[in-house]
């Protein structure tokens, strides 16, 4: 069978729920392409200097055999769904103001990098200042005699009087400086690299229409088990309360009463854990006929599920088979979140 065949070249292992029964089969018409959803569950682990988090291929190498941070719980091969397939990449870039002195910085940067690296191994910290406060001053000392500089002196003169005047407006004592010199100040803005902030999402939406019983208890069991990997376990502390009560009874045949007393169970259970468990962690890889990876689409990382939306029936129409009850239709909608920030070797990687 072609999912399975994808599963096993993934590393994947165990079961897989399918929709449509014959995803992924070698037929002339059908779902020849198709996806893998695969679900780990963390469990606790002796394995020291290995990435969980950001390298999750390493994560889960072993997962089937019970090795690895992650146990392989459940796999869900489904059908490509149209308009669903893509991604989209952002980083973030915020607008500074280096001014005049970080531009000068800037410039010469590389310059004075050299001269306070050059022969630093083996210097005392008070060499070392004193060499970096002269390298400074040679490098920048050609902008030190330029007019620019001159005048930003003055600049900076005439917005620290207009502060003392204004009990420290900043900006307007920077207007006052301005009108004073009859100049403005030039903000040398840059675009600077602030990170990958912003998480991958991936949205799909499935259109289930079972044609049997078979293909109708499938689907039940993919989205019950998407629902519950998708949320946190909460465990029982396992302590069980008993008490003695009296209770009354009927005697057979006469409508006379008795009393005895019994054990019963007042908290069966105990009371919930003070913390979560965190939900399953999922990744997605798309696969052509035959059951090899599709080089021409994208990988999905370790991702959580962060929405999940079920609809039964198509607008206002319900309509159920007559014999289960099952519905004719269900749309599932569910959104997949990347946990970890990308990087260029993540694109070489495929992501």
């Amino acid at each position: 069978m072609n999912p399975q065949i994808a599963l096993a070249s993934i590393g994947g292992s165990g079961s897989i729920l399918k929709y449509p029964l014959d995803v992924g089969e070698d037929k002339i018409s059908g779902h020849q392409h198709f996806m893998i959803i695969s679900e780990y569950e963390y469990k606790k682990h002796n394995n020291k200097g290995r990435d969980a988090l950001f390298n999750f291929k390493q994560a889960t190498q072993g997962a089937g055999s019970g090795e690895g941070f992650y146990k392989s719980v459940n796999n869900y091969a489904l059908y490509l769904p149209a308009g669903s397939i893509k991604t989209q990449y952002s980083a973030g870039h915020s607008p500074t103001d280096f001014g005049f002195f970080g531009a000068l910085l800037n410039t010469e940067a590389n310059d004075i990098y050299k001269r306070l690296t050059a022969g630093a191994e083996g210097e005392s910290a008070l060499d070392f200042y004193t060499r970096a406060g002269s390298a400074l001053y040679e490098e920048l000392s050609p902008g030190v005699e330029s007019y620019d500089f001159k005048t930003k002196f003055g600049f900076n003169i005439g917005e620290a009087i207009g502060a003392l005047a204004l009990s420290g407006d900043a900006e307007k004592a920077s207007s006052i400086a301005s009108i004073s010199m009859r100049k403005q100040a030039n903000p040398y803005t840059t675009l600077v690299f602030t990170g990958v902030k912003t998480r991958r999402q991936h949205d799909f939406a499935f259109d289930f229409y079972p044609r049997n019983d078979k293909e109708s208890v499938e689907i039940l069991k993919i989205i019950n088990g998407l629902k519950a990997g998708m949320l946190p376990s909460l465990k029982k502390s396992g302590r069980v309360d008993k008490k003695i009560v009296e209770v009354e009874k009927n005697i057979p045949t006469s409508p006379l009463t008795y009393k005895v007393k019994e054990e019963r169970t007042i908290n069966g259970g105990g009371l919930s854990s003070a913390f979560f468990d965190y939900p399953r962690v999922f990744r997605i890889n798309f696969f052509k006929k035959g059951g090899k990876k599709n080089e021409f689409l994208h990988k999905i990382g370790q991702s959580f599920i962060s929405n999940l939306k079920v609809t039964y029936g198509e607008g206002e129409v319900q309509s159920f088979f007559k014999e289960t009850g099952a519905p004719t239709h269900v749309k599932l909608d569910i959104s997949f979140k990347e946990n970890f920030a990308l990087s260029r070797q993540s694109v070489e990687e495929g992501f």
